[in-house]
């Protein structure tokens, strides 16, 4: 009898539907410009901002992934500290809910880590959405197109940075002047983050009532299992090579 792994098959599902050049694509959140009737959400002050006691925080829970985020952490943690929350470090959210939590890292950090587990082509989560909705800088690790995937000048995507030295000292830059941090959350005047699955559905039932285009793919395994991944040394030049496992 055929045994199917279920398990691995919802995952290269999952994979395919994030690809930005899939035929249906479910992102983990969407775009939106804001419409003439909806008024902007209010902007954190310069008062606001300099209120917050903290930095970089990170809520995580896998402390072993293959994009090796681990390693970029530390070594950002050399420069800055990051205070990990959850499985994987010190720091505890005794909020009764993730969007409490969140909240709670909106009104004490500057800074969050929204490093993907995985680094894979378009594979943005919501490990970006669920920050672009507060009033935090994200500091995006992924194989993502951002410039697509995220509203513009809204991350901070270690990948432009040559060292982790460097983006530090951004970091520092941004943190001792809140105006240009504030120019981070400019976006928010023109487009609003939606991460409901709603859209993909609308889109869905577009396609069916639309002519059928055919594509052609001269290997099916090759097309269902390429996720355009990288692992180890092949990673961006930032991840320090040294602390990989």
């Amino acid at each position: 009898m055929l045994s199917l792994n279920w398990r691995g098959i919802t995952e290269d599902l999952k994979q395919r539907l994030i690809m930005l050049d899939s035929d249906i694509v479910r992102p983990y959140g969407y775009i939106y410009y804001l419409l003439p009737s909806q008024k902007p959400p209010t902007l954190p002050t310069i008062q606001d901002i300099e209120a917050r006691p903290k930095k970089i925080a990170w809520m995580v829970s896998n402390c072993h992934s293959s994009s090796q985020r681990e390693a970029l952490a530390e070594e950002i943690d050399k420069y800055i500290t990051v205070d990990i929350y959850g499985q994987c470090g010190t720091h505890f959210c005794s909020k009764d809910t993730a969007e409490a939590c969140y909240n709670f890292l909106e009104d004490n950090y500057k800074f969050y880590l929204s490093f993907e587990n995985s680094y894979c082509k378009d594979y943005v989560t919501e490990k970006l959405y669920n920050i672009l909705q507060k009033n935090l800088i994200p500091i995006v690790y992924g194989s993502g197109n951002y410039n697509i995937q995220a509203p513009p000048h809204s991350v901070i995507d270690v990948r432009n940075f040559e060292s982790v030295k460097k983006l530090t000292d951004y970091l520092k830059e941004l943190d001792e002047d809140p105006e240009e941090y504030l120019k981070y959350f400019e976006w928010k005047k023109k487009y609003s983050v939606n991460t409901s699955p709603q859209q993909t559905m609308c889109e869905l039932c577009e396609k069916l009532n639309q002519p059928i285009e055919n594509n052609i793919y001269e290997s099916i395994q090759t097309w269902w299992k390429y996720s355009g991944c990288k692992y180890k040394e092949e990673l961006p030049k930032i991840v320090p090579k040294d602390l990989l496992d």
